[in-house]
């Protein structure tokens, strides 16, 4: 099964796929974040994101970035730990554990489940040292002059 984490991907693709209805936009949201997300239906949402914003929590970090009810989330960053022991252990996380083994990716969550696209969000854990989660979503563009 394809986790849907890539290190090295670039959002071209997802942009091209979203670019005539939906405006796409990045932002880096602080744990805890202050969102509902639910699970898109199946349709064409879908080939977009897995996932969309059913409720903002007022004066939490997600609504002071800017996010929005509607809103896809296209893509998110994951945390995974390295195949080797590289680093220097510097710096020691929970249970002597080492914040340098363990590297941000980027996970498109586009035809991906809502449980792995949850995990993938989780897996930007405190513990070892990741505070922020890194977010695209695609807001759907406005069909008149009404503010996006």
């Amino acid at each position: 099964m394809d986790s849907g984490i890539d290190a090295s991907a670039g959002v071209e693709s997802i942009q091209e796929k979203t670019q005539a209805n939906y405006q796409q936009y990045d932002v880096t949201i602080r744990k805890p974040m202050g969102v509902v997300l639910e699970e898109v239906a199946n349709g064409t949402q879908k080939n977009i994101a897995s996932v969309y914003v059913a409720e903002v929590v007022p004066g939490s970090n997600a609504e002071k970035m800017g996010v929005r009810e509607g809103d896809l989330l296209v893509s998110c960053s994951a945390v995974t730990l390295k195949a080797g022991k590289e680093g220097a252990y510097a710096k020691q996380g929970h249970g002597g554990r080492p914040f340098d083994n363990f590297q941000k990716g980027v996970f498109v969550s586009a035809n991906q489940t809502f449980d792995i696209t949850m995990a993938a969000i989780a897996s930007n854990n405190e513990r070892w040292g990741f505070n922020t989660v890194d977010c695209t979503f695609a807001r759907a563009c406005a069909t008149s002059s009404e503010d996006l």
